[in-house]
């Protein structure tokens, strides 16, 4: 009888217990190097597409805030320019007078240059087409080829102190002044303050910086500008005027649009001023392409009857 050891197993057992247990081990012993590879691979990828995905969330998301902030900025500018052109050409009461509108002042006019009542003469004045390295009476360089824009008129109520470093309206049936406040008090002229209104005269540009800035008139001369909104690409402006085959009063005057009038007659026909603002995100300006395709336009007609009104007495 043979004799069998290693638990009664014969030796083709023995041999078959070592062979599934080998692979049962090998088994055992992990993933090999080709599905580990592609295991990584497919992670590398599913993290590639949820970071560009992520990413494109964050540049809308960007582009959406710029994009409102080009909005905001540009209502704001024609919300103050808005007021400021309704305003053109309010002096208070000015009983029949009529402006002699060929004794027109310059843009940079100051109380220096001569008789200081000739700003009357120009409520609402203007620049078409900057030229290169023109400046804004004497500040930053304008923009060329945009527009500039002459705002004068009082303030709607009468004022109830004389302010240092203000300059200021006088307006009666009779009289129409701009005089200085320390004028007022030595001339004796008001007990304070009957007839006298606040002076403001604004001059508005875009510098090649591509900003929108104002100039406020401070002591009989412009002070330094003040930046309103950046990313302004252009300002035009357009002037509406009223038919010469028209009375000027006429609700259904026909219009004529022109960039600037030319002559006392086309000045004393102003009936309304188009505004146009060409806008882009600061950070998309290098971005523009020959069409401009991200600048956003914004328009506004206004109309200034108290030119049209002192014109027409």
């Amino acid at each position: 009888m043979a004799c069998h050891d290693s638990g009664g197993l014969s030796p083709h057992g023995r041999w078959l217990v070592a062979f599934f247990g080998a692979r049962s081990m090998a088994r055992q012993a992990g993933f090999s190097l080709l599905e580990l590879l592609l295991a990584a691979a497919l992670g590398v990828l599913i993290c590639w597409a949820m970071l560009d995905i992520n990413a494109g969330a964050l540049r809308a998301m960007k582009n959406i805030q710029r994009n409102q902030q080009v909005y905001e900025s540009g209502r704001l500018l024609l919300d103050i320019l808005r007021s400021e052109v309704r305003l053109a050409g309010f002096f208070g009461r000015v009983g029949t007078r009529k402006p002699a509108l060929s004794d027109r002042p310059s843009l940079c006019f100051r109380f220096s240059f001569g008789d200081a009542n000739k700003v009357f003469n120009a409520p609402i004045d203007g620049l078409d087409n900057a030229p290169a390295g023109s400046r804004g009476c004497g500040g930053k360089q304008l923009l060329p080829g945009s527009d500039v824009l002459l705002i004068r008129h009082a303030d709607t109520h009468v004022a109830t102190v004389i302010e240092a470093r203000r300059d200021y309206v006088q307006a009666t049936p009779k009289a129409l002044a701009l005089i200085r406040h320390n004028d007022i008090w030595a001339d004796e002229l008001t007990v304070c303050c009957q007839d006298f209104r606040a002076y403001h005269q604004q001059l508005f540009f875009v510098t090649e910086d591509h900003v929108f800035r104002r100039k406020r008139w401070r002591r009989g001369s412009f002070s330094a500008s003040e930046p309103l909104a950046e990313g302004v690409d252009n300002f035009q402006v357009v002037y509406a005027l009223a038919s010469d085959e028209v009375p000027l009063a006429g609700a259904a005057a026909r219009l004529q649009y022109v960039a600037l009038p030319r002559g006392d007659l086309q000045w004393s026909r102003v009936r309304s001023v188009q505004l146009s603002l060409w806008l882009s995100a600061p950070l998309d300006r290098q971005a523009l392409n020959a069409q401009g395709q991200r600048q956003r336009l914004m328009r506004l007609q206004v109309n200034v009857p108290n030119v049209a009104i002192q014109a027409a007495q």
